[in-house]
């Protein structure tokens, strides 16, 4: 999580062909939606929302933890951050928004709430993924 704050605070700008470098200066990554998941899991290159899944494992919706994704078909992803009201599906999330909004966080419900959207796409169509290099701490 902590590096998934250091492109929110430096707020990266949104480009499918651009790159920056990771907080550790070490590597660089496509600063898309992806992008951001791959260099926030510290992944050895940018992965697309296509190729995420295999890295990392589908979990329930339940069980997502801080670093946790949900991804998308449609072609976004988001890190989940916290629970805000577990019981209730409402959370909070990071992500490389678009080239008008760039690095966001925001807050929504597992089931999209009253427009059944997380960050613009249908939370239906978002699957939980686990990194499966994923570190606790």
């Amino acid at each position: 999580m902590s590096r998934a704050a250091n492109w929110l605070s430096r707020d990266i700008p949104y480009s499918q062909s651009a790159y920056a470098s990771d907080p550790d200066g070490d590597h660089t990554y496509r600063t898309d939606c992806s992008g951001f998941i791959s260099m926030a899991w510290h992944a050895a290159g940018s992965y697309t929302t296509a190729s995420l899944p295999g890295v990392s494992t589908t979990i329930s919706k339940s069980d997502l933890q801080p670093g946790d994704a949900l991804n998308t078909s449609s072609g976004h992803v988001v890190l989940f951050e916290k629970w805000i009201d577990k019981g209730a599906g409402k959370f909070s999330y990071i992500h490389e928004s678009n080239p008008n909004d760039d690095m966001m966080r925001g807050q929504d419900y597992l089931n999209g709430g009253t427009d059944g959207r997380i960050a613009g796409h249908a939370a239906s169509g978002y699957v939980a993924l686990r990194y499966d290099k994923v570190v606790n701490g």
